[in-house]
C-alpha cells in the first residue's frame, strides 16, 4: 500500500532545479546559487493540502558536469528534512539520484547549452511507489515549476506549484542554521 511521505515526494518534485550546467571543456568556473521559497501541494482538482518551505543551495560544477542540489524541506508540523541531490550531466541529458535514494530519474534540459532556462524531469519513488513529472523555468526573480505526482497506476494523486525567490548567500546561511536538523554525531 501507498505510504504518502509528502516531504520525500516534495524533494523529488524540487528536483527540476536542475537550472544551468556548462561542458567540461569550457571550463567554467564552479557557480553555487540560493533560493527560497514555497511549494504549494494540491489535490488533482486543486484543493489545497499544505505548504512546503524549501530552501535551496545549488552548486554547479561544469568541469564535472555535475549538479548537486541541497533542498532542505521545512513543513510546519514536522521536523526539518534535508535531501541531496546529484545531476550528472550529458549533453542536453542528466541523470538524477538522492543521497538516501528518496528518489531517482532522468531529465532534459532545454534551450541554449549551459544557459537553459528550462528543463523537465521524470523521478520514481522507490518501490514503484509513484513518479514526479516536472516543467521547471528559470524567472526574473528565481525559478518555479509545476508538479504531478502519479501513483503507481498513473493515477496522478497530487500537484505541486513551486515558487522560488533568489536568495544571497548570507540570507541563506542565516536560514539554514535556524532551520536545518541537527546534525547526529
Amino acid at each position: 500500500m501507498f505510504r504518502f511521505d509528502g516531504m520525500m515526494i516534495a524533494a523529488a518534485a524540487l528536483v527540476g532545479i536542475a537550472g544551468a550546467t556548462a561542458r567540461a571543456d569550457e571550463k567554467l568556473a564552479p557557480t553555487v546559487d540560493y533560493f527560497v521559497g514555497e511549494s504549494k501541494t494540491t489535490s488533482p482538482d486543486g484543493k489545497p493540502i499544505r505548504t512546503t518551505l524549501s530552501l535551496v543551495k545549488r552548486v554547479v560544477t561544469p568541469a564535472d558536469n555535475r549538479i548537486e542540489e541541497e533542498v532542505l524541506s521545512v513543513t510546519a508540523n514536522g521536523p526539518a528534512r534535508l535531501f541531496v541531490t546529484i545531476l550528472e550531466v550529458n549533453g542536453n541529458k542528466y541523470t538524477v539520484t538522492e543521497k538516501s535514494k528518496a528518489f531517482e530519474g532522468e531529465g532534459e534540459l532545454i534551450g541554449e547549452p549551459w544557459k537553459w532556462k528550462e528543463w523537465k524531469s521524470v523521478t520514481k519513488l522507490p518501490g514503484g511507489a509513484g513518479t514526479v513529472t516536472s516543467e521547471d523555468k528559470l524567472t526574473d526573480r528565481g525559478m518555479s515549476a509545476k508538479k504531478t505526482f502519479a501513483g503507481a497506476d498513473g493515477t496522478i494523486i497530487f500537484k505541486f506549484e513551486d515558487s522560488l525567490t533568489r536568495i544571497s548567500p548570507a540570507t541563506y546561511d542565516i536560514l539554514h542554521a535556524k532551520l536545518a536538523p541537527a546534525e547526529k554525531k
